[in-house]
């Protein structure tokens, strides 16, 4: 995710040169839902009345504090994604383990 957000920082910073809007880019360093809670937090830190600069800062110690816990129901897709081999990963159905992943 950090080349897209090295991107996205880019085009924003030549956006902002040629119509003077002001654009944050801010990496969430997490996934769909981490991204939706630190979104709901600048919008309600914008609702009342924050900075951009002061949005920016709690949303650094709120990332900061976040922790997101994704327990997996099955190894299909894990091992499709090469995250496991195709040997580990009936192993793994075979003894009924399941894996919890800590971000």
């Amino acid at each position: 995710m950090s080349n897209l957000y090295q991107e996205i920082s880019r085009t924003f910073r030549y956006r902002t040169q040629v119509s003077n809007a002001r654009v944050t880019v801010f990496d969430t360093l997490a996934g769909s839902l981490g991204h939706g809670l630190q979104i709901i937090r600048a919008a309600e830190l914008a609702g009342q009345g924050h900075t951009m600069e002061e949005i920016v800062e709690e949303l650094i110690a709120y990332r900061d504090k976040m922790n997101i816990l994704v327990l997996l129901d099955t190894l299909e897709n894990i091992v499709k994604g090469g995250r496991l081999s195709k040997f580990q990963g009936p192993i793994a159905t075979i003894f009924n383990m399941s894996f919890g992943f800590h971000l």
